[in-house]
């Protein structure tokens, strides 16, 4: 049984694993050019 969480951005499903500056993100939320107020 995979762990599911949602994206903090768009709401889509995605793994727990999939996180990004510890943020819960989607790799497209992470890379889009509006949300790069992550530092």
């Amino acid at each position: 049984m995979e762990n599911k969480t949602e994206c903090v951005v768009c709401c889509k499903e995605i793994n727990v694993l999939e996180t990004f500056n510890g943020e819960m993100m989607c790799q497209d939320c992470y890379n889009a050019p509006e949300n790069e107020v992550f530092e």
